[in-house]
């Protein structure tokens, strides 16, 4: 009798309900999971010197995305709920974050860190922005100075002490009629005229384009001509080669049925000889092929001859000024 009556106890001791976790055992754990990552990210190489930005940017990322999966396995009190979805909410934010900006040097000078914003929908947070300044800090950067904004992005970066360095024209064209530019540009330079694909061996030759086509600080070297090529799903890139000399080339870039004209640059010794509207006419017609719906293209408010030679292939401004914006950190 006596073995039942402890066989009827033990059933009943293992199928009692386990305890509930309390609020203080909770964030016991949750600081556990972000003291974890917090040395995950102290880890990291720093870049420019040690890891490229890119590379710290997913390797950021992938911390932050580690640390929302282990907080989802957490058993939560009732009246956390709401604090932990909010907690879950803002890790996944700061993971898409990382992988929506770029953090590097400035061409040509590496005192100024170039911030630019690959997901031109994005608008930065005070946090967002505090965390990319702090980067820049500890890359030892005297200033930051961004890619061009559009114009939702730019009023949190000015709120934050942001001035603006310089203003560009957006413009846009449809796509939907099938036509190119009317390009009769071939043959007019004289010798021998070759558009060629533009491959990472000759980036070299391009930045040298660059930097003669446009005024410091604005011209890029072959590390951001580089990033450029990447910074839409798929790019064209396409050079113009006289006599077997580089004289123009052009980057062009798509995501989903958006076309963007990225990088257009003529040597100033082959100008107004019809390069740019043959690569602009190039590019369009490779987007007609993969139905893009629309192109657009920025270029300095100033910049008179670059503005009439897109408005007269179609090209309309648009409402609205891109900024370029700085600040100091010294």
């Amino acid at each position: 009798m006596a073995a039942v009556i402890v066989a009827v106890t033990l059933t009943t001791s293992c199928t009692s309900e386990p305890a509930q976790v309390t609020p203080a055992d909770y964030l016991a754990d949750l600081q556990e999971i972000c003291a974890d990552t917090t040395v995950t990210l102290e880890a990291l190489p720093r870049p420019p010197e040690q890891i490229t930005v890119a590379e710290f940017a997913t390797s950021a990322a992938s911390a932050l995305d580690n640390e929302s999966e282990q907080a989802r396995t957490l058993e939560v009190p009732t009246e956390m709920g709401e604090p932990h979805r909010a907690f879950i909410r803002n890790t996944d934010d700061q993971a898409v974050t990382w992988r929506s900006i770029r953090l590097g040097r400035w061409p040509y000078d590496d005192r100024v860190a170039h911030l630019v914003l690959l997901d031109h929908h994005m608008v930065p947070t005070d946090t967002d922005i505090t965390g990319w300044i702090d980067e820049a800090n500890r890359c030892d950067a005297l200033a930051v100075r961004t890619g061009a904004l559009f114009p939702n992005a730019a009023p949190a970066f000015l709120q934050a002490g942001f001035l603006v360095a310089d203003t560009l024209t957006l413009l846009s064209r449809r796509l939907t009629d099938g036509t190119g530019t009317s390009n009769q540009t071939r043959g007019r330079a004289g010798g021998s005229i070759r558009v060629r694909r533009l491959r990472p061996p000759m980036l070299a030759d391009a930045a040298d384009i660059d930097r003669r086509a446009f005024s410091s600080p604005w011209a890029n070297d072959t590390t951001a001509l580089a990033d450029i090529m990447i910074a839409t799903p798929f790019h064209r890139s396409r050079s113009v080669h006289v006599d077997g000399r580089m004289v123009a080339f052009s980057i062009s870039g798509r995501a989903g049925r958006s076309g963007y004209v990225q990088r257009l640059a003529v040597d100033p010794s082959a100008r107004r000889c019809g390069f740019a509207r043959l690569l602009l006419d190039d590019a369009i017609r490779w987007m007609q092929r993969r139905d893009v719906d629309h192109v657009m293209v920025n270029t300095a408010a100033d910049n008179r001859p670059a503005l009439s030679l897109y408005e007269s292939i179609g090209f309309e401004q648009q409402l609205g000024s891109l900024l370029i914006l700085e600040r100091s950190l010294r």
